[in-house]
């Protein structure tokens, strides 16, 4: 036992409340799901490209904010799920953890951030290979460290995919926080000096 509760990390799947004890898997359920924090993005994307989709599994994602849709998208290569996660880490993790009871399994993030370094304009691309941990959610999904790193093919994957299309992207480490009106002066110039490129809640 240590001193600070968010530090015992419990590798143990046995948790009391669990997604598969109210949720199951839907045969309608894409395997592939992206979550898209741009509300825009999912507006035009599921107007110009829309999939069928089980009513009832489209309504199964909620939380006290109101429904949470799960949107189905036709691409060159079969259908995906696309859905907005909410904001911030806590909220992000529960739909994820839905999302898996309900038959997802290969997931992509894309999102915002702000950054750290006044070369990046709005919209360009940052692949985080590094995060600084300093949001809570994460400690209880692995052990405590103060970064985490992304697993090499994973990022080979994206910048791959990024260099085929002629997207110019960055490659660098992110700092997580659950903050955001408490990144102060200090914190940024820390985490700079730490190579961190942006921040974010996720």
């Amino acid at each position: 036992m240590t001193d600070f509760p968010i530090l015992e990390h419990d590798p143990s799947d046995d948790s009391v409340l669990h997604p598969q004890r109210v949720l199951t898997r839907h045969h309608d359920m894409p395997e592939h799901v992206v979550f898209c924090f741009f509300q825009e993005v999912i507006q035009d994307v599921t107007k110009s490209h829309p999939a069928e989709i089980d009513v009832k599994l489209r309504n199964s994602l909620a939380s006290e904010i109101g429904p949470n849709p799960i949107h189905g998208v036709e691409t060159p290569w079969g259908r995906i799920a696309l859905v907005h996660p909410g904001v911030g880490a806590a909220l992000a993790a529960g739909f994820f953890e839905e999302l898996i009871a309900l038959g997802g399994r290969k997931f992509m993030a894309c999102g915002g951030a702000g950054v750290l370094d006044s070369a990046f304009d709005v919209g360009h691309v940052v692949v985080p290979q590094a995060a600084v941990r300093d949001e809570g959610t994460s400690y209880h999904y692995l052990p405590p460290s103060r970064e985490v790193t992304m697993r090499p093919q994973v990022v080979d994957v994206i910048t791959e995919t990024l260099d085929a299309n002629g997207v110019p992207y960055d490659i660098g480490k992110t700092w997580t926080t659950d903050g955001i009106y408490r990144e102060t002066r200090g914190k940024v110039i820390k985490r700079r000096e730490e190579g961190c490129l942006v921040v974010e809640m996720e």
